[in-house]
């Protein structure tokens, strides 16, 4: 992914033990914040690998609930041990993209995609009965065909058994290109001018599409689309959210079109 003249490559990682007790925290939520992501991109000045900063991502999933803060803390320092270990380079602490003080995200304007993080998750698709991992299956195999517009394709997927669970990852060519474009540098005034500045976000893919066993059937659930992207872009800054306000649901339309009619084919 990215410009012709630099390139980034996401890791997904799963370490069990800190995912069954995020799971354990919150099974609605949970799944969707399991998976770690370690960007590793160019840009004029080298080669950069960053993480996906789970103290930022579990306290707008997990809603604040601080009682999981060490949890937190100790799986940091894991993911960073992991990286220096396997990296030779000059260590760094930075932290970019959007800065907030809390996990809740509140409204853009007033209107736009805010709210507790629960009340963002969606149902995509309910299956009745208990077949969790064949429903699993199935939309494994919808989201491994390639969509149309966005590209959007099956990058991972995860079986989480205890929770009768299956996180799969989709991402895509252009979407991750145009994304990249429109936040640019973001809030790092050090990226400007860069010929690519966005491949540093990069870490905010693929996108969950979490399948489980609950409330007497099977959902297929995602995070609503423009929600995410605020997640992950807001300091692109308002303006380009407002540029770009069709870019959510047609991505969601088309992570849509590929589950539904893999379900219908029994």
């Amino acid at each position: 992914m990215g410009a012709p003249a630099y390139r980034a490559e996401v890791v997904a990682l799963y370490a069990p033990e800190y995912g069954r007790q995020v799971v354990a925290a919150n099974r609605r939520t949970g799944p969707f914040a399991v998976v770690d992501r370690v960007n590793v991109f160019e840009d004029e000045k080298g080669v950069h690998v960053s993480v996906l900063n789970p103290r930022s991502i579990l306290r707008t999933v997990l809603m604040d609930d601080q009682k999981h803060s060490a949890l937190i803390e100790s799986h940091l320092s894991a993911l960073r041990a992991l990286v220096s270990g396997a990296v030779k380079g000059t260590p760094a602490t930075q932290d970019y993209g959007e800065a907030r003080e809390k996990g809740y995200i509140g409204k853009t304007m007033g209107v736009m995609a805010g709210g507790p993080f629960t009340e963002r998750v969606q149902d995509v698709s309910v299956v009745g009965g208990d077949d969790w991992k064949g429903t699993a299956e199935r939309v494994r195999a919808g989201l491994e065909k390639k969509g149309p517009k966005w590209g959007l394709h099956l990058a991972y997927a995860l079986e989480i058994p205890e929770a009768e669970t299956v996180v799969l990852g989709s991402t895509g060519t252009p979407m991750d290109t145009q994304s990249f474009g429109i936040v640019g540098a973001g809030a790092d005034p050090s990226r400007d001018g860069l010929k690519c500045p966005g491949l540093a976000h990069a870490g905010a893919y693929p996108i969950e599409v979490v399948v489980a066993k609950d409330a007497g059937g099977v959902r297929v659930r995602v995070v609503d689309t423009m929600y995410r992207m605020k997640m992950f872009f807001e300091d692109a800054g308002k303006w380009a959210f407002m540029k770009n306000m069709g870019m959510p649901g047609s991505i969601a339309d088309e992570i849509s079109a590929q589950i539904r009619p893999a379900l219908a084919a029994r």
